[in-house]
């Protein structure tokens, strides 16, 4: 029987209580409640009570998804987690996904990163390139929350978000001088510790302005494999050292700045930088007669924006508040091939491409968002958008390999403009709300493999998409609460698909756009349930799908179809315990093809327990199923790829938390241990995930 069905059937006892209970307080699966608001409508939450300010981000000025996850500061500390993309691990309808090359990328629902978006305050910080940015480089100590939208997202967002939105919000300081921070080490390797690490977050917070200063570090040798890590077809020769995963080691650093300016309460400034950098080696690929040996010299993102909230005391036409939001991202990265003894030195094989790639990517964006109140219990929202994407790459070829269609150096550049307008009226229990959305896409002159393609003019490359959503929110008597919504979304071809080099970049692709439902509810209660339950059952019909399958260019490669389940139950048992349950079953399938879409996991089941003694001792352990997947593997022995399933597996995380002095100073000592059963598996492709690892460390605030 599915988890997903047996929620379900868990409910029926809850809908008929005594009387009705009083909601309890929740920190991770919410209902969009979460967001702010009590049908989940309105402005995402604020980190510190005292806090007057409005929290302004880039397209969250209104309804959002029917589907949202929060994940507050006390959660990722209880938890431990290092980077954002630990502290997703288990979300419903979220999966990460590991890769050498790219490190981890979340798929929502089925999507991967390339069809989401992920903002930063309101910042995008993925590369507009291939669309990824590996989130395993965020560090999830800077932020007072995450908050993980599924669905049918707000066309305030623009094209893009097929998959959702995941959004990182940062702490802001408490009034006075605040501090804390913390250092670990462990998994030590010949009597020293491979993994050494540390963070500190200070801030001053006054009545009309406040500024905050945060940072990160982690240094790692590499991982070791699984004691029980067995060879197969496609990883007969991964040449470790020592037990370590070759290639495995990495240094990734984080630092954080904000400024905010509140003069009066009509008016809120904020100004915000975000630099991430994760300089790392990556595991070898290998083929029949040749390795691909790679490093990253440098992995860097910075973001910064600048936003202004002006919240007029008397306006005509029904004004309510005018945001600008204001943007600059740049990531660069260079991959470098690289000779070791073991092999024989640069790769010669055509697979290799180059000897140096060098990548920068600049994001330029401006956003207006006007809301107004033209009558009572409605409120219409408005975005216009703009956004600048560049690409700059240089490439050089190894020496000595076959001759192919080649540009050493060259430019892309999109601008994409984005008008929209959400209307949302309440009727009693009812709530519903429309949206409509366009966008234009304009290309920049490119000459490629030949072929002119005109910024403008005959023969130019404009995309046009218009999108729409609908959602509907029942609030029943006894908490329960009835959500649908339905609509259709747009992404437009990424740079790489248009233009990569060997790759095989098509400039004729046309954009995908999915037609999209989703059906659910939300039921608190606190006498049977002691918390939440939520379910919800997603389609999406995807058209024009866009992929490269191993050895063939990028083309819309037709129908995909992607739908599922996610149930949760959330429970806070006592002030002592408490627990979440979750299970997400995705069906993914290239309909054009006959065949299953590739890394996405059809089954993941989650239970996270949260213990706390009034010793100050608390305890977190998380446990994690995943059931197999079809993936793209090269295998040594026919040096071709074939579609395989990767087996499943079960991980299990501790975490171990002692308070050794409470108050304003607290100091607390802690100890983390992933995959404490040291199983051999693998997530989103066949390279081996770490065995057991501990880190030991301690803490404290001021």
């Amino acid at each position: 029987m599915s988890l997903s069905l047996l929620l379900l059937i868990l409910t029926i006892p809850a809908l008929n209580p005594a009387a009705p209970p009083a909601p309890i307080p929740l920190y991770s699966q919410t209902d969009n409640k979460g967001a702010g608001g009590q049908d989940g409508f309105d402005q995402a939450p604020q980190t510190d009570p005292e806090e007057t300010q409005t929290l302004v981000v880039q397209g969250k000025r209104g309804a959002l998804s029917t589907t949202s996850t929060t994940i507050d500061l006390n959660s990722l500390e209880s938890a431990a987690t290092a980077s954002v993309s630990e502290a997703l691990t288990g979300t419903p309808g979220v999966e990460i996904n590991s890769d050498p090359k790219m490190g981890d990328f979340p798929y929502l629902r089925g999507f991967d990163e390339k069809r989401s978006l992920f903002l930063v305050d309101g910042i995008p910080v993925k590369e507009v390139y291939a669309g990824y940015y590996d989130l395993s480089s965020l560090a999830a100590s800077r932020a007072s929350g995450l908050e993980i939208e599924r669905g049918v997202t707000s066309v305030l967002y623009g094209p893009g978000s097929l998959g959702g939105v995941i959004r990182i919000f940062s702490r802001r300081p408490t009034r006075g001088l605040s501090a804390d921070g913390r250092v670990y080490g462990g998994n030590q390797d010949r009597s020293r510790p491979r993994d050494l690490g540390a963070d500190l977050f200070t801030g001053y917070g006054a009545r009309t302005w406040d500024a905050s200063l945060s940072g990160a570090f982690q240094h790692s040798d590499g991982y070791a494999l699984s004691d029980d890590f067995k060879t197969n077809p496609n990883n007969l020769s991964f040449h470790e050292d020592g037990g370590l995963r070759t290639g495995s080691g990495f240094d990734r650093g984080s630092l954080s700045a904000r400024l905010g300016w509140r003069p009066d309460p009509t008016l809120s400034v904020s100004l915000v930088s975000h630099y991430f950098n994760q300089r790392r080696t990556m595991p070898p690929f290998e083929g029949a007669n040749y390795v691909r040996y790679w490093e990253y010299t440098h992995y860097y993102t910075l973001a910064s924006g600048l936003t202004v909230q002006w919240l007029p005391r008397r306006a005509p036409l029904a004004f309510q508040s005018l945001d600008l939001v204001l943007w600059h991202q740049r990531h660069a990265d260079q991959i470098r091939d690289r000779g070791n003894p073991q092999y024989q030195g640069l790769t010669s094989d055509p697979l290799a491409w180059f000897a140096i790639s060098d990548y920068q990517n600049d994001s330029l964006g401006l956003q207006l968002l006007p809301v107004f109140a033209p009558l009572r219990g409605n409120r219409l929202e408005a975005s216009l958008a703009l956004t600048r994407d560049i690409h700059r790459e240089d490439e050089v070829r190894v020496p000595g390999a076959p001759s192919m269609t080649w540009q050493g150096e060259k430019k892309s550049l999109a601008d994409t403009l984005t008008l929209a307008a959400e209307d949302r009226q309440r009727l009693g229990p009812l709530t519903l709300l429309l949206g409509l959305g366009w966008s234009r896409q304009f290309m920049a002159d490119q000459v490629f493999r030949g072929k002119t393609y005109p910024r403008t003019g005959p023969g130019s490359d404009v995309k046009d998409a218009f999108d729409y959503r609908g959602v509907l929110r029942w609030q029943l008597p006894r908490g329960l609460t009835l959500v649908a919504s339905a609509g259709h979304k747009t992404r437009f071809p990424g740079l790489r698909e248009l233009y990569s080099n060997a790759v095989g970049g098509n400039p004729d692709l046309r954009p995908e756009y999915a037609w999209m439902g989703e059906l659910g509810f939300d039921l608190v209660q606190a006498s049977v349930l002691h918390g939440t339950l939520g379910f919800r059952g997603f389609y999406s019909a995807v058209q024009d799908m866009i992929d490269s399958q191993p050895g063939k260019p990028y083309a819309n490669i037709g129908q995909a179809t992607l739908a599922g389940t996610e149930a949760w139950l959330k429970s806070s048992w006592s002030r002592h315990l408490d627990s979440t349950l979750s299970h997400t079953w995705t069906y993914a399938r290239d309909e054009a093809a006959h065949q299953p879409l590739p890394f996405r996991t059809r089954h993941v089941v989650s239970l996270l327990v949260n213990a706390r003694a009034d010793t100050g001792t608390s305890l977190s352990a998380k446990a994690l199923f995943r059931s197999g997947q079809a993936a793209w593997l090269y295998s040594l022995a026919s040096s071709a790829y074939t579609v395989e399933e990767v087996p499943g597996s079960f991980v299990l995380d501790l975490f171990l938390r002692q308070d050794l002095l409470k108050g304003p100073r607290g100091l607390y000592a802690f100890a983390q241990f992933r995959n404490v059963l040291d199983e051999n598996y693998s997530v989103g492709s066949f390279d081996p995930q770490p065995g057991r690892t501990w880190l030991l460390g301690v803490g404290g605030s001021l």
